[in-house]
């Protein structure tokens, strides 16, 4: 799924539960766009994924910039 959605409103997000236990839905997009259902084991290991992928990114855009 790479495509390019334009935001229509801050991000959304709802906590529900059906027959395995509380889940996730939420839309970094707003109210169009993609929606994503997960765990909250799932959503735990994606938020780090990100949270990673920016740390090192800028860390590297950091220690390349002139002092």
């Amino acid at each position: 799924m790479a495509e390019y959605y334009d935001p229509d409103g801050l991000p959304t997000a709802v906590v529900y539960e059906d027959e395995h236990g509380p889940l996730i839905r939420t839309s970094p997009f707003g109210h169009h766009g993609p929606v994503l259902g997960m765990t909250f084991d799932r959503w735990r290991q994606l938020s780090t994924a990100v949270n990673t992928a920016v740390d090192a990114h800028f860390a590297t855009r950091y220690s390349a910039a002139p002092q």
